[in-house]
């Protein structure tokens, strides 16, 4: 079934509490087609209701076609409260053209705020159609492996990333959300402080239009992989978030900016490097010339690719 559109711009809004409450998906483009038909997704959507102006609710069919014009919006509610696992390797809407997401999406699929395992995997995963998620909340504060991961990987044309205010990781989290995703070019800010493995694995691989990266990753424990290949390729990136950790683990920064052609600074305040494999390849292939900043207690960097660049200024960090 196709519907008609008369959508008051209710979205459009500033500042409107009522859409931040739902799911949206806001086209940027006139006849733009939006469904929930994917055969994985079939028993989901028939138990979802959608909106068009935020007061009257119908409910949605998996074969149910959404025509929206530029600047008309949609919001979709679970009734039902019943919790659904999305952990099958799927997108979770199909549009014909060109939209922005916003919105609560986690009362879409799971009442509460802890999340299953793998609950968002690959949501949005490869759809070039999708251009922004800045208005899109993930609220949960306890996160689930694989929980985020893959979630925008391949979405070319994304240029703003949602906020990930989760304090407390779980293994592979957020690993490869915006693998490839070479239109973005700033990272969200990443406070987490209990960090699990692999949970920031590849994270922005090869984001090569991304320019600014988080002031600094907080965390000062960090686990096995935690942030191997993170920043891996992307090639307009020129200056790394701080590394306030004084003890590395395993693999724990392997290639984070292995491929970062435009990196010139670096501050890592280590004090202990020793663990297998934890700085292996991090800074290979960037910038012939940089500044390094260390502790000034650390004298145990080597020179080269799995240390500090050859050509590299060094300088101690004043607090």
């Amino acid at each position: 079934m196709k519907f008609g559109i008369n959508n008051p711009a209710f979205l459009q809004m500033a500042g409107n509490a009522q859409a931040k409450e739902y799911f949206y998906i806001r086209s940027l483009a006139d006849a733009n087609e939006v469904t929930f038909a994917n055969t994985k997704l079939g028993a989901f959507a028939d138990n979802l209701e959608y909106s068009l102006d935020g007061n009257s609710w119908s409910p949605l069919s998996a074969d149910d076609v959404i025509t929206l014009n530029s600047g008309e919006s949609i919001l979709f509610r679970n009734p039902s409260n019943t919790v659904y696992n999305l952990a099958m390797g799927t997108n979770i809407v199909k549009t014909s053209d060109e939209y922005e997401v916003g919105g609560d999406i986690i009362k879409l699929f799971y009442p509460g705020i802890e999340l299953p395992f793998e609950a968002f995997q690959s949501a949005f995963n490869g759809d070039v159609l999708i251009i922004s998620a800045s208005d899109l909340k993930l609220p949960a504060t306890v996160l689930s492996n694989s929980c985020y991961s893959s979630m925008f990987s391949g979405c070319t044309s994304l240029t703003a990333a949602p906020e990930l205010p989760a304090t407390a990781l779980a293994e592979g989290c957020y690993s490869f959300m915006f693998f490839g995703c070479t239109s973005l070019t700033a990272a969200p800010e990443l406070p987490a402080t209990a960090l699990a493995n692999s949970c920031y694995n590849s994270m922005f691989y090869e984001c090569t239009s991304l320019t600014a990266a988080p002031d600094e990753l907080p965390a000062t424990a960090l686990a096995d992989s935690c942030y191997s290949s993170m920043f891996s390729g992307c090639t307009s990136l020129t200056a790394a978030p701080e590394l306030p950790a004084t003890a590395l683990a395993n693999s724990c920064y392997r290639s984070m900016f292995s491929g970062c052609t435009s990196l010139t600074a670096v501050t890592c305040l280590a004090e202990d490097i020793s663990e297998n494999l934890c700085t292996n390849s991090w800074l290979q292939n960037v910038a012939a010339s940089g500044t390094f900043t260390k502790s000034d207690s650390m004298n145990d960097w080597t020179t080269g690719t799995d240390g500090i660049p050859i050509g590299w200024t060094v300088q101690n960090y004043v607090g």
